[in-house]
């Protein structure tokens, strides 16, 4: 079990900046469950490990896609 110690305020600060991104976000590719997980996480360190994972599953797309292109 992994603990973290962390700044309550400016966590929850970060949060609602992330919250604000949600539309732009999926305005460029995140799905409406990435969303959801966004808006419902209160856990910043969590937040930043589900932003990790979706920008990697962004780049492995853009990556097959460019070599589905190339083809």
């Amino acid at each position: 079990m992994d603990v973290f110690v962390s700044d309550t305020s400016k966590d929850i600060e970060n949060i609602q900046k992330l919250q604000q991104l949600i539309q732009p976000a999926m305005q460029n590719g995140a799905s409406l469950l990435e969303a959801a997980e966004i808006l419902t996480n209160d856990n910043f360190n969590i937040l930043k490990q589900k932003l990790k994972d979706m920008q990697t599953r962004q780049e492995q797309m853009q990556q097959q896609q460019q070599e589905a292109e190339a083809q």
